[in-house]
Protein backbone atom coordinates (compact mmCIF):
# COMPACT_ATOMS: atom_id res chain seq x y z
CA UNK A 1 0.00 0.00 0.00
CA UNK A 2 1.31 3.18 -0.74
CA UNK A 3 -0.72 6.90 -0.06
CA UNK A 4 -2.66 8.00 -2.41
CA UNK A 5 -3.56 11.63 -2.51
CA UNK A 6 -6.52 12.87 -4.41
CA UNK A 7 -5.95 16.19 -6.33
CA UNK A 8 -8.64 19.24 -4.73
CA UNK A 9 -10.17 19.70 -8.02
CA UNK A 10 -13.14 16.84 -8.33
CA UNK A 11 -13.21 15.31 -11.84
CA UNK A 12 -16.07 16.93 -14.02
CA UNK A 13 -18.20 13.88 -14.27
CA UNK A 14 -18.18 13.49 -10.39
CA UNK A 15 -18.68 17.10 -10.02
CA UNK A 16 -22.35 17.23 -12.26
CA UNK A 17 -22.94 13.85 -10.31
CA UNK A 18 -23.16 16.04 -7.12
CA UNK A 19 -24.62 18.85 -8.96
CA UNK A 20 -27.87 16.37 -10.39
CA UNK A 21 -28.04 14.68 -6.66
CA UNK A 22 -27.40 11.36 -8.20
CA UNK A 23 -27.54 8.40 -6.19
CA UNK A 24 -27.53 5.65 -8.46
CA UNK A 25 -24.03 4.30 -8.53
CA UNK A 26 -24.91 1.62 -11.10
CA UNK A 27 -26.53 4.14 -13.45
CA UNK A 28 -23.65 6.42 -12.98
CA UNK A 29 -21.82 6.83 -16.82
CA UNK A 30 -18.92 8.69 -15.88
CA UNK A 31 -17.14 5.72 -14.96
CA UNK A 32 -14.83 5.52 -17.43
CA UNK A 33 -13.39 9.09 -17.11
CA UNK A 34 -12.83 8.62 -13.00
CA UNK A 35 -11.55 5.22 -14.19
CA UNK A 36 -8.93 7.01 -15.97
CA UNK A 37 -8.24 9.81 -13.64
CA UNK A 38 -7.32 7.12 -10.53
CA UNK A 39 -5.29 5.28 -12.77
CA UNK A 40 -3.23 7.95 -13.42
CA UNK A 41 -3.06 9.20 -9.82
CA UNK A 42 -1.69 5.72 -8.73
CA UNK A 43 0.74 5.58 -11.32
CA UNK A 44 -1.24 2.23 -12.52
CA UNK A 45 -0.87 0.56 -9.61
CA UNK A 46 -3.93 -1.05 -7.32
CA UNK A 47 -4.38 0.85 -3.95
CA UNK A 48 -4.38 -2.23 -1.84
CA UNK A 49 -1.94 -4.64 -3.18
CA UNK A 50 -0.02 -2.71 -5.71
CA UNK A 51 -0.37 -5.23 -8.84
CA UNK A 52 -0.40 -3.87 -12.02
CA UNK A 53 -3.86 -2.83 -13.26
CA UNK A 54 -2.77 -3.69 -17.02
CA UNK A 55 -1.63 -6.52 -16.68
CA UNK A 56 -4.98 -7.76 -17.95
CA UNK A 57 -7.09 -8.39 -15.10
CA UNK A 58 -8.71 -5.45 -15.48
CA UNK A 59 -10.02 -2.86 -12.28
CA UNK A 60 -12.92 -1.60 -10.92
CA UNK A 61 -14.14 1.69 -8.99
CA UNK A 62 -13.38 0.76 -5.10
CA UNK A 63 -14.90 2.63 -2.66
CA UNK A 64 -12.95 3.19 1.01
CA UNK A 65 -16.14 3.46 2.84
CA UNK A 66 -18.94 0.89 1.53
CA UNK A 67 -21.46 2.98 -0.58
CA UNK A 68 -24.05 0.59 0.28
CA UNK A 69 -23.61 2.07 3.77
CA UNK A 70 -22.45 5.41 3.62
CA UNK A 71 -24.54 6.76 0.77
CA UNK A 72 -23.33 10.28 1.36
CA UNK A 73 -20.28 9.31 0.31
CA UNK A 74 -20.99 7.78 -3.11
CA UNK A 75 -19.69 10.42 -5.40
CA UNK A 76 -16.87 11.27 -3.08
CA UNK A 77 -13.97 11.87 -4.72
CA UNK A 78 -11.76 11.51 -2.46
CA UNK A 79 -13.64 8.23 -1.37
CA UNK A 80 -12.42 6.40 -4.27
CA UNK A 81 -9.50 4.45 -5.95
CA UNK A 82 -9.01 1.81 -8.48
CA UNK A 83 -8.84 -1.64 -7.04
CA UNK A 84 -7.55 -4.97 -8.66
CA UNK A 85 -9.45 -7.32 -10.66
CA UNK A 86 -12.44 -6.32 -13.67
CA UNK A 87 -15.74 -8.77 -12.00
CA UNK A 88 -15.81 -10.72 -15.38
CA UNK A 89 -12.21 -11.40 -14.72
CA UNK A 90 -13.03 -13.28 -10.81
CA UNK A 91 -13.10 -16.59 -11.86
CA UNK A 92 -9.48 -16.74 -13.46
CA UNK A 93 -8.48 -15.13 -10.32
CA UNK A 94 -9.93 -17.41 -7.82
CA UNK A 95 -8.69 -20.62 -9.73
CA UNK A 96 -5.35 -18.57 -10.07
CA UNK A 97 -4.89 -18.77 -6.06
CA UNK A 98 -7.51 -15.95 -4.26
CA UNK A 99 -9.63 -12.95 -4.44
CA UNK A 100 -8.00 -9.90 -2.80
CA UNK A 101 -8.84 -6.43 -2.27
CA UNK A 102 -11.81 -4.78 -3.33
CA UNK A 103 -13.13 -7.73 -4.16
CA UNK A 104 -12.07 -10.01 -1.26
CA UNK A 105 -15.01 -11.37 0.56
CA UNK A 106 -14.24 -9.17 3.93
CA UNK A 107 -14.56 -6.17 1.80
CA UNK A 108 -17.36 -6.69 -0.06
CA UNK A 109 -19.15 -7.65 2.73
CA UNK A 110 -17.84 -5.18 5.06
CA UNK A 111 -21.02 -3.49 7.17
CA UNK A 112 -19.22 -0.26 7.61
CA UNK A 113 -15.94 1.50 7.75
CA UNK A 114 -14.04 0.64 10.58
CA UNK A 115 -11.28 2.86 11.76
CA UNK A 116 -8.70 -0.01 12.52
CA UNK A 117 -9.08 -0.07 8.62
CA UNK A 118 -5.36 1.56 7.36
CA UNK A 119 -6.77 3.17 3.90
CA UNK A 120 -4.10 4.16 1.33
CA UNK A 121 -5.39 7.99 1.45
CA UNK A 122 -3.62 7.80 5.22
CA UNK A 123 -0.34 9.96 4.62
CA UNK A 124 1.68 7.29 6.23
CA UNK A 125 0.24 4.16 5.30
CA UNK A 126 3.52 2.64 4.35
CA UNK A 127 4.84 2.59 7.58
CA UNK A 128 2.25 -0.10 8.46
CA UNK A 129 2.84 -3.00 6.10
CA UNK A 130 6.57 -5.35 5.41
CA UNK A 131 6.84 -7.57 2.86
CA UNK A 132 8.81 -10.74 3.52
CA UNK A 133 11.38 -12.36 0.54
CA UNK A 134 10.96 -15.44 2.23
CA UNK A 135 7.41 -15.98 1.64
CA UNK A 136 5.89 -13.49 -0.27
CA UNK A 137 3.42 -12.21 2.76
CA UNK A 138 3.13 -9.08 4.21
CA UNK A 139 2.88 -8.26 7.55
CA UNK A 140 2.72 -5.79 9.98
CA UNK A 141 5.78 -3.68 10.21
CA UNK A 142 8.36 -4.55 13.25
CA UNK A 143 8.37 -1.79 16.05
CA UNK A 144 4.65 -0.93 15.57
CA UNK A 145 2.81 -0.17 18.40
CA UNK A 146 0.07 -3.18 19.60
CA UNK A 147 -2.58 -0.83 18.54
CA UNK A 148 -0.87 -0.14 14.69
CA UNK A 149 -0.13 -3.66 14.55
CA UNK A 150 -4.02 -4.57 15.13
CA UNK A 151 -4.53 -2.00 12.46
CA UNK A 152 -2.37 -3.48 10.11
CA UNK A 153 -3.33 -7.36 11.14
CA UNK A 154 -6.97 -6.29 10.96
CA UNK A 155 -6.28 -4.34 7.14
CA UNK A 156 -4.68 -7.61 5.60
CA UNK A 157 -7.53 -10.04 6.59
CA UNK A 158 -9.95 -7.77 5.31
CA UNK A 159 -8.35 -7.59 2.26
CA UNK A 160 -6.87 -10.97 1.86
CA UNK A 161 -3.44 -9.71 1.06
CA UNK A 162 -1.94 -13.04 1.76
CA UNK A 163 -3.89 -14.94 -0.70
CA UNK A 164 -1.80 -18.03 -2.68
CA UNK A 165 -1.70 -15.69 -5.40
CA UNK A 166 -0.05 -12.42 -4.09
CA UNK A 167 2.09 -14.46 -1.72
CA UNK A 168 3.48 -16.25 -5.03
CA UNK A 169 4.06 -13.07 -7.04
CA UNK A 170 5.45 -10.58 -4.79
CA UNK A 171 7.86 -13.93 -3.86
CA UNK A 172 8.46 -14.67 -7.24
CA UNK A 173 9.75 -10.92 -8.02
CA UNK A 174 11.97 -10.25 -5.15
CA UNK A 175 13.59 -13.27 -5.18
CA UNK A 176 14.34 -12.49 -9.04
CA UNK A 177 14.91 -9.08 -7.55
CA UNK A 178 17.79 -10.37 -5.49
CA UNK A 179 19.27 -13.23 -8.44
CA UNK A 180 20.11 -9.83 -10.86
CA UNK A 181 21.22 -7.74 -7.97
CA UNK A 182 23.68 -10.63 -7.11
CA UNK A 183 24.12 -11.38 -10.78
CA UNK A 184 25.36 -7.06 -11.17
CA UNK A 185 27.21 -6.81 -8.31
CA UNK A 186 30.45 -6.34 -9.76
CA UNK A 187 29.14 -3.72 -12.57
CA UNK A 188 27.79 -0.98 -10.85
CA UNK A 189 26.63 0.49 -14.31
CA UNK A 190 24.56 -1.94 -14.82
CA UNK A 191 23.29 -2.47 -11.29
CA UNK A 192 22.65 0.97 -11.03
CA UNK A 193 20.38 0.62 -14.63
CA UNK A 194 18.30 -2.13 -13.13
CA UNK A 195 17.65 -0.07 -9.82
CA UNK A 196 16.53 2.79 -12.16
CA UNK A 197 13.79 0.46 -13.58
CA UNK A 198 12.82 -1.14 -10.05
CA UNK A 199 12.24 2.10 -8.40
CA UNK A 200 10.85 4.82 -10.39
CA UNK A 201 7.89 5.16 -12.86
CA UNK A 202 8.31 4.70 -16.66
CA UNK A 203 5.83 6.70 -18.43
CA UNK A 204 3.88 7.97 -15.09
CA UNK A 205 3.67 4.01 -14.29
CA UNK A 206 5.14 2.33 -11.41
CA UNK A 207 6.49 -1.30 -11.32
CA UNK A 208 4.29 -3.90 -9.33
CA UNK A 209 4.40 -3.75 -5.98
CA UNK A 210 6.28 -1.15 -5.74
CA UNK A 211 6.72 -0.82 -1.97
CA UNK A 212 7.74 -4.01 -1.78
CA UNK A 213 10.39 -3.25 -4.02
CA UNK A 214 11.31 -0.07 -2.63
CA UNK A 215 11.83 -1.57 1.16
CA UNK A 216 13.67 -4.55 -0.15
CA UNK A 217 16.04 -2.69 -3.08
CA UNK A 218 16.43 0.70 -2.10
CA UNK A 219 19.45 0.18 0.01
CA UNK A 220 21.42 -1.59 -3.04
CA UNK A 221 20.97 1.68 -4.97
Amino acid sequence: MRYIRHPAQTPYVLQQAVAYHATNWNRFDGKPAVTESLRGLQQCLCAYCQIRLDSGIGSHIEHIWPKARHTDKTFQWENMVLSCVHSEELGSIRSAGGVSCGHSQGKRHWPAYDHRFVSPTEPDCERYFEYRAGDGTVRPFRGLSAADAERADYTINLLNLNCRRLCRERKDMLKEGYRIIAELGDNPAALGNFLDLELTETGRKLPAFFTARQQHFQAFA
